[in-house]
């Protein structure tokens, strides 16, 4: 089980599968499934379902730590998480169009460095944003990640094509 973190406007919490009749929506409306990697368009529920199901697994196994992005006052908003890839870890997130434009993710970002520094002892922790996406570009920088100057071609669920992404990390210690 994953623990809580609570922020000032933020609470970051295990998925339950009641989330994903919410998560099949917004996640899996085009604007927001083609800023991410892993997310399919239209995005069913029950996929969503099955995804939450895998969570416990994927934690005990210390493959991802997924969290509902949620607030008191409109519930889930959103998703964070950190991966385990080849390469290290990866910090990922949406924010669903109706509450964009409020520092939920930049907080929910700083949050999950933290949690990866703290608790996991991560070191580095990665991120990649499109670069038809510069506000997610921006949300990294708010929560301590720099550009290392190297960008790729990943493909996108969403937009069923690959796209250009530009990498960023973060590093304990680093200036912030």
């Amino acid at each position: 089980m994953s623990p809580v973190i609570t922020t000032e406007q933020l609470s970051l919490r295990p998925f339950r599968i009641e989330d994903a009749q919410r998560v099949s929506k917004h996640a899996g409306r085009p604007a927001i499934a083609r800023m991410v990697q892993n997310v399919p368009c239209p995005y069913p529920q029950l996929a969503v379902e099955g995804w939450i199901m895998l969570h416990d697994s994927l934690r005990r196994r210390s493959q991802a730590f997924p969290f509902a992005v949620a607030t008191d006052a409109d519930g889930l908003v959103g998703a964070a998480g950190l991966h385990r890839t080849r390469g290290g870890w990866i910090l990922g997130y949406w924010i669903g169009e109706p509450w964009q434009g409020r520092g939920y993710a930049s907080e929910a970002a700083g949050a999950l460095r933290d949690f990866a520094a703290g608790q996991l002892n991560l070191p580095v922790i990665g991120a990649e944003w499109f670069e038809d996406n510069p506000a997610s570009g921006r949300v990294l920088e708010k929560a301590g990640f720099t550009p290392t100057g190297k960008t790729a071609e990943r493909f996108s669920l969403g937009r069923r094509a690959r796209a250009r992404s530009v990498e960023m990390e973060w590093r304990s210690g680093a200036a912030h």
